[in-house]
């Protein structure tokens, strides 16, 4: 029974351990900045790509933090994430929003191969255009081969995508097999061209080897694995009372 009890509270705690090294849903950007060099891991197809040396900044004041940003890891279509602002990215009156990402990405494996990068903004442009001069854009200058960050990474090819009505925009760069890419992202809500407009980011994605537009499910907290291991624990002293029971 003692060996039980330890073999489930181990699994728990397993499962906490994994929880923490492994690129999750529903952190922020600033959870994943904290992780620096070591970053974080995904597992697919048997190949393991690993997200690290994540960097933020904003050119403007008014630009979220990296802790207004919620970060998920995709499941579908590629390997990447998605960045929802938690606080209004929105330009209007004749300003701009702008914020920096950066990051870096290697796959190692038997089937290690990174050949393209996707990007989409999602948002709106009121009025769109050609009525307003505003937009929304992402600009991507990304390092095939180099998983350096800026400035390094700063003389790379640029891809970029802008949207100037409501809904997303996306574009996708291709390139030679290579195993780690350094990506510096630029993504702005742009209203200078004209004072009426008002433009707002609702999303952002980044993703290699697919179009991508979906996330994980939100992976489940500690609270959760907890509840899991008490259920779990809690069948194995019924089974063993129905055992006792029939002796």
């Amino acid at each position: 029974m003692r060996k039980l009890m330890f073999l489930i509270a181990l699994s728990v705690i397993t499962a906490g351990q994994v929880k923490a090294t492994s690129c999750g849903g529903g952190t922020t950007v600033a959870d994943y900045i904290a992780l620096g060099s070591a970053g974080c891991t995904i597992v697919s197809g048997g190949d393991t790509w690993t997200f690290f040396n994540f960097a933020y900044q904003s050119p403007t004041a008014n630009a979220p933090t990296s802790s207004q940003l919620d970060l998920s890891f995709l499941t579908s279509g590629g390997i990447g994430f998605e960045v929802t602002p938690t606080v209004a990215w929105s330009a209007s009156g004749g300003d701009t929003v702008d914020g920096e990402l950066q990051y870096a990405v290697t796959v190692s494996g038997p089937g290690a191969s990174i050949t393209s990068l996707f990007q989409s903004v999602t948002g709106t442009v009121t009025p769109p255009q050609p009525t307003s001069a505003g937009f929304d854009n992402i600009t991507d200058t990304y390092c095939p081969g180099v998983t350096s960050l800026p400035p390094s990474c700063s003389m790379g090819p640029t891809l970029y995508s802008t949207l100037t009505s409501n809904g997303t925009a996306s574009n996708t760069a291709t390139f030679s097999s290579v195993t780690g890419v350094g990506v510096k992202k630029d993504v702005s809500a742009n209203s200078s061209g004209y004072p009426g407009s008002t433009d707002t980011v609702t999303q952002f994605i980044n993703c290699f080897d697919g179009t991508c537009a979906g996330t994980t499910p939100p992976t489940p907290e500690p609270g959760s694995l907890l509840m899991l291991g008490s259920g779990l624990l809690g069948l194995a002293l019924l089974s063993v009372r129905r055992r006792r029971s029939l002796v």
